[in-house]
């Protein structure tokens, strides 16, 4: 077992609290950056959010 399928394993096994933590990094960047960076902020959560389902 290699070193990705190590992490793809506890990412899913932990997907719940690896979600929470991009949320929470989504509205740290939102209050840290510029408003106009709003959608691209919440474009990259989305996508990393869609990348987690996708490992089963």
């Amino acid at each position: 077992m290699g070193l990705f399928d190590k992490v793809k394993d506890a990412v899913v096994e932990h997907k719940d609290e690896v979600e929470q933590g991009i949320e929470k990094a989504e509205a740290l960047a939102k209050d840290k950056l510029p408003d106009n960076m709003d959608g691209k902020v919440g474009m990259a959560a989305d996508k990393a959010e869609e990348a987690i389902d996708k490992l089963k």
